[in-house]
């Protein structure tokens, strides 16, 4: 579950292909804590492994229909 919510932060406008039908997910994000203080940074990096890198279809037409319709 972890992976898939730093999936989904990592996830960018460009990563979403409403044509295709699909999401590629290609970088993942972390908040880092700075070492003893309440602050922290996101950090965005590459999935872990290859096979982590991957197109997940969008299966609910309802989300690539054209709204203009």
């Amino acid at each position: 579950m972890i992976r898939l919510a730093a999936s989904v932060i990592g996830l960018r406008v460009k990563d979403v292909d409403l044509t295709a039908g699909h999401v590629s997910v290609r970088q993942t994000a972390q908040w880092v804590k700075r070492k003893d203080q309440a602050v922290g940074d996101w950090v965005f990096g590459t999935p872990k492994s290859r096979r982590s890198s991957r197109d997940v279809p969008l299966l609910d037409r309802a989300l690539i229909a054209d709204p203009r319709d």
